[in-house]
């Protein structure tokens, strides 16, 4: 929060949850160079990648591959054009990342194969931030200290999302990427 005082100063205060904080202002010149100076700190925003312009399926009903493969077919079937497939969370094994449910999305690399990578298309899966607790990889960022710090309850943040107990990387520790890494 911004507070002025009638003598022109300001006072910035911020709360936090833990975690490590960098703060840069830029004060200096007009507003348009304030904004050049902002976008030469952080960087010019990059175009998308040209299939990501085009037309994609969605749906958390995609229960099994069977219903995958059969959505794609009618778009081949319309003549409709497609560049992207995004599978939510049904594909996992009980909702955790980093896995596949074997019994209903057992087939994916002869679908990936055949009506996506065939045609040029992609194939998205949605991955939660969220990490089971009692995991592989929630033990493992545990064990590395790479978790979200809850300092009011003095304990790793968790919450409930989708009916499992879920704990949250901390991406400003190095070892939350190579944890990320290693799933994916």
């Amino acid at each position: 929060m911004i507070r002025y005082n009638n003598q022109g100063g300001s006072i910035l205060s911020y709360v936090t949850t833990g975690g490590h904080i960098e703060v840069y202002f830029f004060f200096k010149g007009t507003a348009k160079d304030i904004i050049k100076n902002y976008q030469n700190f952080i960087g010019l925003p990059r175009l998308q990648p040209f299939w990501a312009l085009g037309w994609h399926s969605s749906s958390y009903g995609y229960n099994t591959s069977g219903k995958i493969a059969e959505n794609i077919m009618g778009y081949s079937n319309s003549d409709i054009p497609l560049e992207g497939v995004w599978l939510d969370i049904p594909y996992m094994d009980g909702f955790k990342d980093f896995t596949v449910d074997q019994k209903n999305f057992g087939n994916m690399k002869e679908i990936t194969d055949n009506l996506i990578h065939k045609y040029n298309r992609r194939l998205i899966p949605i991955i939660d931030l969220g990490i089971i607790d009692g995991t592989e990889y929630a033990i493992e960022a545990q064990t590395k200290n790479a978790l979200i710090w809850n300092t009011v309850l003095n304990e790793t943040l968790k919450a409930l999302v989708w009916a499992n107990r879920t704990v949250f990387l901390d991406w400003f520790n190095d070892n939350s990427t190579s944890i990320w890494k290693k799933g994916i």
